[in-house]
């Protein structure tokens, strides 16, 4: 359930350009990320940090696009999550005691240090180059096409590559592997 709430605003998103156009579809996915983090907020009784993150930077760029009628600034927010992301495992390799990645997994594998490494790098440059393949799209392509890349080819490169983040893991798996809390 959480899973289509996550997904929910980007498929009204969709929905929305094809009915009226990208500024109508910004319009949507600003209502419906806002009545997504007001139900978390009842279902979970606190605002999850990223969908309140993703959700601030979706107001000032959703906002600057309704406020200027400009679809640049809205399609400038996948690269800036995207590469604010990035940064944010290349960081934890100098700051703090644990990588980000290992944050992220809520003590539910145990990994020598060097496959941590490897795998918070490894996110880290492909958040990177995802954000500049958006920047890519946007500037060569229609709008129709970046639409398109959003929806379907970043979800689609987002869940090989997280395959492939599964199959280098497996070797290091020590079952059961504890639930989340």
């Amino acid at each position: 359930m959480k899973l289509f709430f996550e997904f929910l605003p980007i498929i009204v998103f969709f929905i929305f350009y094809k009915l009226g156009g990208l500024i109508l579809a910004t319009q949507a996915i600003l209502i419906t990320t806002l009545m997504n983090l007001v139900l978390l907020r009842i279902r979970m009784g606190v605002y999850p940090r990223t969908q309140l993150i993703s959700f601030f930077i979706l107001l000032i760029l959703g906002g600057t696009t309704l406020l200027l009628r400009n679809e640049l600034f809205i399609k400038c927010k996948p690269t800036i999550v995207c590469w604010s992301c990035g940064l944010m495992f290349f960081g934890s390799h100098f700051v703090g005691s644990k990588l980000l990645i290992q944050r992220l997994n809520y003590g539910r594998f145990d990994f020598p240090l060097v496959v941590w490494e490897k795998l918070n790098t490894s996110w880290a440059i492909f958040c990177m180059l995802m954000g500049a393949i958006n920047l890519y799209i946007i500037y060569n392509f229609n709008t129709d096409v970046w639409i398109n890349f959003k929806l379907f080819g970043a979800t689609a490169v987002t869940g090989i590559y997280m395959i492939a983040q599964l199959t280098y893991v497996t070797y290091y798996l020590k079952f059961p592997i504890r639930p989340f809390r």
